[in-house]
């Protein structure tokens, strides 16, 4: 039995969407278990973002599960090369290492 979504108000599209997340991830638990390891990559990305910048600044760079970095001047590039290397989308971050960066005060 396919999982059971709520949305409200209830949104056909959003609900389609969702439903074929969940399929393409392998099934609900599967779909949970990807989050959290992108939360976890997230995470790791955020704390090394200081340094990063550092290294590679006003470059784009994506993180994999396995701390690999790839770094490139522009966007195309950078996926690119992901695809190249065979690394699935659910298995990196990316991150725009700006020099400019700041904290924002709202």
């Amino acid at each position: 039995m396919p999982p059971k979504i709520t949305i409200t108000p209830d949104d056909p599209e959003l609900r389609a969407m969702l439903e074929k997340m969940v399929a393409d991830a392998g099934g609900l638990e599967a779909f949970w278990k990807q989050a959290s390891e992108r939360r976890e990559l997230s995470s790791r990305m955020a704390r090394k973002s200081a340094s990063l910048r550092e290294l590679y600044p006003d470059q784009f760079v994506a993180m994999t599960v396995t701390d690999e970095l790839i770094v490139s001047d522009t966007l195309d590039e950078l996926l690119s090369s992901l695809r190249e290397k065979g690394i699935p989308r659910s298995k990196y971050v990316i991150e725009f290492l700006d020099v400019e960066w700041g904290p924002m005060v709202v």
